[in-house]
């Protein structure tokens, strides 16, 4: 992994630039959700425009 996260980040066609070193610092802060926490996750597409994107988000914050 370490290495596929330092090449993306020396690579400019990639989405991130993020480095194996940010990999690390943000998997030691990550917390777990806790249950309760997970049941009101809300997934969102990645894949779409920012304006759809926001229209899920408060679609499902509307319809829970």
């Amino acid at each position: 992994m370490a290495a596929r996260l330092n090449h993306l980040a020396n690579d400019p066609d990639a989405e991130s630039d993020a480095d194996y070193a940010v990999y690390r610092k943000l998997k030691a802060a990550f917390e777990v959700p806790t249950a309760d926490e997970a049941d009101r996750r809300i997934l969102v597409a990645g894949d779409i425009a920012p304006n759809d994107a926001a229209d899920q988000v408060l679609a499902s914050l509307l319809n829970p």
